[in-house]
């Protein structure tokens, strides 16, 4: 077990999360499975900007209305990288519920934030870099600079899912 575990007891659930909870941004081992555990920067790149601007273009961002992106062919959206449900991020692409699950046929259905069309647009500027642990959204990085949709689209850095850590 880890430092805060050597008090002669089985960690409780509660204390194992806590100390991993802890620990997440530099890494830690987890107390209860021995796997490694640790947040990832992730950046507003050229994939995820090119998949807000296939569904910004095809959708009439005024409607309000979400979509079923998992069906989109019929958009004529070609979503390749699936990068898109990371731009909640952002705050420029919104799920239709929180929670929503596949079981009860809501997952999937996204919806343009007026934000992301400002962004679309050029009128506004993001945070280029996030901090999530298990796809949740943690803090903006602390080494983020605000970039525009020209800026966003220049990035063609591989997002670090597999290399950058924080």
């Amino acid at each position: 077990m880890g430092a805060g575990f050597d008090g002669g007891h089985e960690p409780t659930l509660r204390e194992a999360r806590e100390y991993v909870l802890a620990g997440v941004e530099e890494g830690v081992k987890c107390p209860c499975c021995g796997g490694r555990v640790k947040a990832y920067k992730r950046r507003l790149n050229r994939a995820k900007v090119r998949e807000l601007q296939q569904i910004y273009v095809r959708i009439d961002e005024t409607d309000g209305e979400t979509y079923d992106y998992t069906h989109v062919p019929s958009l004529g959206i070609s979503l390749v990288n699936r990068e898109y449900p990371k731009l909640r991020w952002w705050g420029l692409l919104e799920p239709r519920d929180l929670g929503a699950s596949a079981e009860d046929g809501t997952a999937g259905w996204w919806r343009l934030t007026p934000a992301g069309v400002k962004f679309l647009r050029g009128e506004l500027r993001v945070p280029n870099m996030v901090v999530e642990y298990r796809s949740q959204f943690l803090r903006f990085a602390d080494d983020a600079v605000a970039v525009d949709v020209r800026a966003a689209l220049a990035d063609t850095s591989i997002d670090p899912d597999e290399t950058d850590v924080v």
